[in-house]
C-alpha cells in the first residue's frame, strides 16, 4: 500500500478503513474513531500470517497504527528517510547501484543485447543515473519504448544538466517528483542548506561548509546537516580524523537542488554565500600554513575578507595541518577554480598561492602548475598587478623546484619586476632569496665567481629587506644561503657565523633549526674540527622526527626541512608591502 502524501490523521483512518475491508470487513460498518478502527483490524489480523508492505512513508506515526498484534505478521516499510523511532524495527539503507549492476539493471529492462551494442554510452548512461533506481527504471522504460533509436542518443540529451531531470519522466514515473517529495518534508533551513550546498564546486565538504554558506555558528548547522543525510539528500561520504564528518551529494540530487535555488533565491544572496565559503577554505588554508611553519613566514596574500571559523573547531580541524591540507586538496583545487570562474581574482590568486603549502610538500606539481596558470591568466585578465606578480613567482618556484633553471630565471626576473612596479619589499625579498639560490646552481665553472657575487648580493639584499620588515623566516633562509656561497667559496670562518645566525632565528621563531646545524657541522669538518661536527651532526638529528634521516650534507638549500614554505606565499591583516 503506498501511503504517500498520507500524513494526517484522517488519512490513517482512511488507510485502515481499506485495510479492513481487504480483510473482508463489509464497509458500511466501518464508522468508528480512528481508535475503535485500529482495535477491529488488530482483532482481525490476530492469528494470520501476514506480510504487509507500506511503501512511501514519511513519519513513524502513519505506521504505528497499522501494525498486526500477531508475532506471525511482519511489515515492509519504505521511506524517504530513516525512521529510527519504530519499536523493533530492523533498518536496512538501500545502497546506490554500482555501475556494473546499474547497466544489468538497464539490460533487464532495454534488453541485453542492445546494450550490448554500446557498452561505453550504456556504462555513461548508467553513471548519469547515480546509480538510483528510480532513474534507472525510468531510463530504461525510455529506451524499451524507443527500440528503433541508439541509446547514444538518449545519453546526449541527458548529459546537459539543465534538461536532465526533464528527460528523466516517463509516464508517472518522474526522478524530479519523487525528489519534491522529499525536498517538501524538510525544515526550511534545511531546505536553503541544500540550496547552496549545490552552488559548490567542491566533490565534498565537512559541515562547517554549510555553517559559511549559511552564517551561522557551526554547531547550530550539524542539525541540519542530520536531517539531509536522513531524508537520502546528502550521503555521508567519510570521517575525517577529528571525528567530524564529510559529506557529498549525488549529481541528480544536485542538478535539483540548483533547480530549487535558481527558483527560490535572489542570485545575489547565493553568491554571497558561496564566497564566504570559498574564503572559509582560504581562512583555514592560511591557518594551516600558520601552524605548519610556526608563524606567517615566507608566504604572501591578497586582501579578500576571510571567513574565520571559531577557534576551538578551527583547532580541531587543523591538529596537523598538513593532514588537513591533505584531505581538503581535492575541494581546494575546485574552491580555487570556482572563485576564478566567478571572478574572484583575489580570492583565487590568494587560495592558489597558499595551497603551495601542500603541493610543495607533497610533490602535487601538475596541481601547482594548472592553479598558478588560470590564476596568472585571471590576474592579468583583471588588471590584478600584485596577483599577476605573485603567480609570476610561484611559477618560477616550481621551475626551480623541478630544476628547470632557464625558465625559472626569466619568471622569477618577471616576478621581481612586476614586486618592484608594486613597491612590495616583502615580496622582492622572497623572490631575491630565490634568485640567489638559483645564481648558486646555474651555470659552469667559468662563470663560477660572478654568479656567486650575484647569489651574494641577492642574498645580503633579502637578510636587509627581511630584517626590516620582520620577516625572520626569510632572513634565516638568506642567511643559511649566505654561508653556502662562502662555504663554496672556502671561507670557513663566514659560513660559520652565517649558519649560526641563521641557527639562532630559526630557533627563536620555533623552526627546526637542523639544516643549519647540519651545514654548521659540515664547515666545521671542513676545518678538520671533526669532535664538534660530530657534537652539531648529533644536535640536527636530535631535532628531527624519528622516522626522518640525517640531512645530506650536500643537500641544496631549497629543500631544507627548516625553510618552511619555501615557494610559497601574509594573513589578511598582514601587509605584504609595509612602508
Amino acid at each position: 500500500m503506498n501511503l504517500s502524501g498520507s500524513t494526517g490523521p484522517h488519512n490513517v483512518r482512511d488507510v485502515l478503513a481499506r485495510l479492513l475491508r481487504a480483510l473482508g470487513v463489509p464497509g458500511g460498518t466501518l464508522s468508528g474513531d480512528v481508535d475503535e478502527l485500529t482495535e477491529l483490524y488488530r482483532n482481525r489480523t490476530a492469528g494470520r500470517r501476514m506480510l504487509l508492505v507500506l511503501e512511501g512513508v514519511a513519519r513513524e506515526e502513519q505506521v504505528l497504527r497499522l501494525l498486526p498484534a500477531d508475532a506471525g505478521c511482519a511489515v515492509l516499510v519504505t521511506a524517504r528517510r530513516r525512521l529510527t523511532g519504530l519499536p523493533g524495527a530492523h533498518l536496512v539503507t538501500l545502497e546506490v547501484l554500482s555501475t556494473d549492476a546499474a547497466v544489468a539493471l538497464l539490460a533487464a529492462i532495454a534488453g541485453p543485447a542492445r546494450l550490448a551494442t554500446e557498452p561505453a554510452a550504456a556504462a555513461e548512461l548508467a553513471q548519469l543515473c547515480d546509480g538510483l533506481p528510480l532513474a534507472l527504471r525510468i531510463v530504461g522504460a525510455r529506451l524499451a519504448a524507443s527500440p528503433y533509436r541508439r541509446l547514444e542518443y538518449l545519453l546526449r540529451r541527458l548529459r546537459d544538466e539543465t534538461r536532465r531531470l526533464d528527460e528523466m519522466e516517463h509516464g508517472e514515473l518522474g526522478v524530479r517528483a519523487s525528489l519534491t517529495l522529499s525536498y517538501a518534508g524538510l525544515s526550511p533551513s534545511a531546505r536553503r542548506l541544500l540550496r547552496r550546498l549545490s552552488r559548490l564546486a567542491a566533490p565534498d565538504f565537512a559541515s562547517w561548509v554549510g555553517a559559511a554558506l549559511l552564517d551561522l555558528p557551526p554547531d547550530e548547522v550539524e542539525d541540519r546537516f542530520d536531517e539531509l543525510v536522513s531524508a537520502y539528500l546528502l550521503e555521508v561520504a567519510s570521517e575525517e580524523r577529528t571525528g567530524l564528518l564529510r559529506y557529498r551529494m549525488h549529481n541528480l540530487v544536485r542538478v535539483f537542488a540548483q533547480e530549487r535555488a535558481a527558483a527560490e533565491d535572489a542570485p545575489e544572496v547565493l553568491a554571497v554565500a558561496v564566497r564566504r565559503a570559498l574564503a572559509g577554505w582560504l581562512a583555514l588554508a592560511e591557518e594551516a600554513h600558520r601552524r605548519e611553519y610556526g608563524g606567517d613566514y615566507t608566504i604572501l596574500h591578497g586582501h579578500e575578507p576571510r571567513w574565520p571559523l571559531p577557534p576551538g573547531l578551527a583547532g580541531r580541524l587543523l591538529e596537523n595541518p598538513m593532514a588537513w591540507l591533505d584531505a581538503e586538496r581535492a575541494a581546494i583545487v575546485c574552491s580555487f577554480r570556482q572563485a576564478i570562474s566567478l571572478g574572484l581574482t583575489e580570492l583565487g590568486w590568494d587560495l592558489a598561492l597558499t595551497a603551495v603549502t601542500l603541493f610543495e610538500a607533497k610533490g602535487y606539481f601538475a596541481d601547482w602548475r594548472e592553479t598558478a596558470e588560470l590564476a596568472l591568466a585571471a590576474t592579468r585578465n583583471a588588471g590584478n598587478r600584485r596577483g599577476n606578480a605573485a603567480m609570476w613567482y610561484a611559477l618560477g618556484s616550481l621551475a626551480l623546484v623541478e630544476q628547470r633553471y632557464p625558465a625559472a630565471a626569466v619568471l622569477l626576473a618577471e616576478a621581481y619586476t612586476a614586486f618592484e612596479a608594486e613597491s612590495d619589499r616583502h615580496a622582492r625579498a622572497l623572490v631575491l632569496r630565490n634568485q640567489a639560490y638559483l645564481d648558486r646552481v646555474q651555470g659552469d665553472a667559468v662563470r663560477a665567481l660572478s654568479r656567486y657575487a650575484r647569489a651574494e648580493a641577492a642574498l645580503r639584499q633579502a637578510v636587509d629587506v627581511a630584517h626590516g620588515i620582520g620577516e625572520r623566516m626569510v632572513e634565516a633562509q638568506a642567511l643559511h644561503g649566505l654561508g653556502e656561497v662562502e662555504l663554496d667559496r672556502a671561507e670557513l670562518d663566514l659560513a660559520k657565523e652565517r649558519f649560526a645566525e641563521a641557527q639562532r632565528i630559526f630557533r627563536d621563531i620555533g623552526a627546526t633549526a637542523a639544516r643549519a646545524l647540519s651545514r654548521l657541522g659540515h664547515a666545521h669538518a671542513r676545518e678538520g674540527n671533526l669532535r664538534m661536527a660530530q657534537r652539531l651532526a648529533d644536535d640536527a638529528a636530535s631535532l628531527l622526527p624519528p622516522a626522518t634521516r640525517p640531512p645530506d650534507p650536500d643537500a641544496t638549500w631549497p629543500s631544507e626541512p627548516d625553510a618552511g614554505a619555501g615557494w610559497s606565499a601574509p594573513p589578511a591583516g598582514q601587509s605584504a608591502a609595509p612602508g
